[in-house]
């Protein structure tokens, strides 16, 4: 069986595909670190608020120091700060791992982890943005990014329940981080990676990067709005399978949601680029993950919240696609990688928000209200995307004609 034009002109390419290789070994655990921290604490009879604060610490050092480690990468190629984060990453959770250091110690230890997370993500979208891919080449780069994401998101909890079939938490988040690190280093070899800098900004740095342009903000403001959305059924799903009798079943509506989105991004990853404007592909993309988010309004039951999150998830990839498309020609290529980064954050900070708002909703006025927050917040991303659609077209270059093939091998 042949693989669609986009794919196999991306996957012909030896330096992207290895890129891609270690990039996959490297995120694998990434959703893996955070439950395992989560349950080696408890192993250790910390508090919840301990708990709760060693997850917090991990987010925000991520969040805080995400950009900084992506302008670093953007000035000065991307090796050095994959090796340097890969090995203070491994190191600090293994400390935290293999040490019981004061709840203060334990804190820092984790602000440390998460703000040197690798920019495994980052890097590699930088790349695929401005490597000589084609169009159908970097279709099927970001295709593949969007539903390697549902996969990472899927098998994360799923791998960290193998190991633990096995091991202990403690084996499981030091072989996890191993592998976080092993992928970053990985990637920092290939020749892609090596040869790879960014633009040069033709108006010299500005002090707040892609935050100096208007119409990136505006796709930030977007992009946490939608996030929202999402994060809601953070909480609803669990929610709902409790109230239907079974809470155990919620991984299993977790799963369906994303399996949903993986089949609807290796559809819409094999479609030829289109000569729509990349604007209004993004409205239409949102409309539909909106319409999406609406459906399990009508669930009754397992089975049938099963098919609306199934359904309801389909547009999720073709979205994330648009918009990796949508930053490569908008965000200034000087800030091509803190771009993607700010991106990632706007998604981790307002899926958080969501579900902290639905928990007041739900807990306030039940678990119907708390549905009805996805599309609502859907609904207003929609609605901010249409009047920012002509700060975005004067944003937003031409598709680059760069057929020519990449020659780096490594």
């Amino acid at each position: 069986m042949q693989l669609p034009d986009t794919y196999r002109q991306f996957l012909s390419k030896p330096g992207p595909r290895t890129a891609m290789g270690w990039s996959v070994l490297g995120r694998l655990p990434l959703y893996l670190t955070a439950l395992a921290v989560a349950l080696l604490s408890i192993e250790r009879k910390d508090s919840l608020v301990t708990t709760g604060g060693l997850l917090a610490a991990y987010s925000v050092g991520s969040a805080v120091a995400g950009p900084l480690v992506a302008r670093w990468m953007d000035r000065r190629g991307q090796a050095v700060p994959l090796i340097a984060t890969a090995v203070t990453h491994v190191v600090s959770l293994a400390t935290f791992s293999l040490t019981v250091a004061p709840t203060v110690g334990q804190v820092a230890l984790m602000a440390v982890a998460g703000a040197t997370i690798p920019p495994t993500s980052a890097s590699v979208r930088a790349l695929w943005g401005t490597l000589p891919l084609g169009e159908d080449g970097r279709r099927g780069a970001y295709a593949l990014e969007a539903v390697l994401g549902e996969v990472f998101v899927i098998a994360g909890p799923i791998g960290l329940s193998a190991a633990l079939l096995v091991s202990t938490p403690t084996v499981a988040l030091i072989v996890g981080s191993c592998m976080t690190a092993a992928g970053a280093m990985g990637l920092a070899t290939t020749g892609v990676s090596r040869a790879w800098r960014a633009e040069e900004s033709e108006g010299g740095r500005h002090i707040l990067g892609p935050l100096s342009k208007p119409a990136f903000v505006g796709l930030l403001a977007v992009m946490l709005t939608a996030a929202a959305a999402a994060g809601t059924f953070s909480l609803l799903i669990p929610v709902f399978a409790e109230n239907e009798g079974s809470a155990d079943q919620a991984g299993l509506l977790f799963g369906c949601w994303g399996i949903g989105s993986v089949i609807g991004g290796l559809w819409f990853g094999r479609r030829k680029p289109s000569t729509t404007p990349i604007t209004r592909q993004f409205l239409i993309a949102l409309g539909l993950v909106t319409i999406g988010l609406a459906l399990p309004i009508l669930a009754r039951d397992v089975p049938t919240m099963i098919a609306a999150l199934a359904v309801g998830g389909v547009a999720i990839a073709p979205l994330s696609i648009v918009e990796y498309e949508l930053i490569q020609r908008m965000a200034p290529k000087a800030y091509i990688t803190e771009a993607f980064t700010w991106v990632q954050t706007a998604n981790v900070g307002g899926s958080a928000i969501g579900a902290q708002v639905t928990g007041l909703v739900v807990a306030a006025k039940g678990i119907t209200a708390g549905l009805w927050l996805a599309p609502l917040c859907g609904a207003v991303a929609v609605l901010l995307t249409l009047g920012l659609a002509k700060v975005w077209n004067a944003a937003a270059i031409p598709a680059p004609a760069d057929a020519e093939e990449v020659t780096a091998t490594r």
